[in-house]
């Protein structure tokens, strides 16, 4: 149980480390992130406190069909990783001066991107429950039979829609890297669950 609860604070830790750098790349987030932000924005309110809120809709599908996911990965997903984000932004931004080069940005995207795609299995894998959004994905994958990257690609695209929609190009939070985002994550959590789980799968 030492290991799982330790897999799963470290994915949640990971997943607000790649979101940051995928920011700090300057070619946009990943495609929930940008539908946050982009409602963050109309509503004039709180990153941290939009998540907490969008959230609450995602835990209601996962409510209603996806009890047995639920647990301690949740929550701390749902209340910690927004304010992890929150902080890591205001440190890198104070402290650190980031790379403008295209190189060096599009090394920090591929980064950002594969750090999601592992911290995504990770705290998968460790079976305490997953973050209502990441849930819905998972509740998809099993009504409708489809592979877990397709149901994945199609839930961030819906993502990019509505954050397109309420105005998101304009807040420089879409572009190449939330393409990228959408079909990548998705296929490397479904690669890491077939391939490596079974090295360093916590049980």
């Amino acid at each position: 149980m030492c290991r799982r609860f330790a897999a799963m604070l470290g994915g949640n830790a990971l997943i607000a480390v790649g979101i940051v750098l995928f920011k700090a790349s300057q070619f946009g987030v990943d495609p929930c992130t940008s539908l946050i932000m982009a409602l963050a924005d109309k509503t004039s309110m709180d990153f941290a406190l939009c998540a907490w809120m969008v959230n609450i809709f995602f835990f209601a599908v996962q409510l209603l069909w996806g009890r047995k996911m639920i647990g301690w990965g949740t929550f701390v997903n749902w209340f910690l990783v927004g304010f992890l984000i929150d902080r890591l932004t205001f440190l890198l931004g104070s402290y650190v001066v980031m790379p403008t080069g295209i190189l060096a940005r599009s090394a920090l995207l591929c980064i950002g991107v594969a750090v999601l795609g592992f911290a995504g299995f990770l705290y998968q894998a460790a079976r305490l429950g997953v973050c209502p959004y990441d849930g819905v994905a998972i509740i998809l994958t099993n009504h409708l039979k489809w592979e877990y990257f397709w149901v994945k690609i199609s839930l961030d695209g819906i993502c990019v829609i509505l954050a397109f929609l309420l105005g998101a190009v304009q807040l420089h939070v879409l572009g190449a890297g939330t393409l990228v985002a959408v079909l990548a994550i998705g296929p490397i959590i479904h690669w890491f669950n077939r391939w490596i789980a079974k090295y360093i799968y916590v049980e």
